[in-house]
Order: C-alpha cells, then sequence, then structure tokens
C-alpha cells in the first residue's frame, strides 16, 4: 500500500451529501468509486481534494500514467456526435422532404469529431502536467 502523505484516507476528509450518498470519481482513471473502498480506507484524497481509487492510489506515478493513457485510447472515439434538435412543423403546413448531407456537411461533421477528441487528450495532458507541475514544486519547498 502507498503511505504516501500526500494521500490520506477518504473516508476521514470527505463530506457526506445531504442525503447520505456520495458519488466518486477516481481522477486517473474516471471510474467510479465503490463505497466499499470508502469505507476501507482504500480510496484516498489529496491535500487539493482529488480523490484516487483503491488501484490508482496504490500505484506508481508510471503505473499512473499507463492506466491514464490506457483509458484515454479506450474511449478516444466515444466523443458525443452533434444531434439536431427536431423542427416543430405547423399541423397545417405538409412534412419537409428529406434532405440528403452534403459532401462538405459529412466532412464538417468529421472534422468536429476529431476536434472534440483532440479537445479530451489536450484536457488529460494538461492535467497531467498540473499535477507534474505540483509535485515539483512540494520537492522544492
Amino acid at each position: 500500500m502507498n503511505t504516501s502523505r500526500r494521500l490520506r484516507p477518504l473516508r476521514a476528509a470527505s463530506p457526506v451529501a445531504p442525503n447520505g450518498h456520495e458519488l466518486l470519481f477516481c481522477a486517473v482513471c474516471q471510474v467510479s468509486i465503490a463505497s466499499s473502498e470508502v469505507a476501507s480506507g482504500e480510496a484516498r484524497r489529496t491535500p487539493r481534494g482529488r480523490t484516487f481509487c483503491g488501484v490508482c492510489a496504490t500505484a506508481t506515478p508510471e503505473e499512473r500514467e499507463r492506466r491514464r493513457e490506457e483509458l484515454e485510447a479506450e474511449f478516444a472515439d466515444d466523443a458525443p456526435v452533434a444531434v439536431p434538435a427536431p423542427i416543430e412543423v405547423p399541423v397545417a403546413a405538409p412534412p419537409p422532404l428529406p434532405r440528403e448531407r452534403s459532401y462538405e456537411e459529412e466532412i464538417l461533421e468529421r472534422r468536429v469529431g476529431e476536434l472534440e477528441r483532440n479537445l479530451f487528450r489536450a484536457n488529460a495532458r494538461i492535467a497531467r502536467l498540473e499535477e507534474k507541475f505540483d509535485e515539483i514544486q512540494k520537492r522544492l519547498g
């Protein structure tokens, strides 16, 4: 088990929601943290408020980075696709004829998907760099 001073048991530092339940996700792998992990103390919270699941809390920084990259690769194609909102047609008007999308519209839609996936990856890299920057600042005092 990782005995790092940066990670402390989650149940001691976590405020509970009014209904008695709290939905937590790991800052590294983005999976939900089971209540059994919270109860056993496997799940940890950093001083800055990030939560780590039991696997990531005991992993080395290299293992956490590898795990995050694997999950990013798995969900890279899972970016949401824009769905146009339905247009309400008055009852008296005949329904519009179906329109085929043009070649340009298809290219633009694919490009938007690519940009959304790139944004997801960039945000993950920024979060990783911020964590490394925080670690370096702590080491330097």
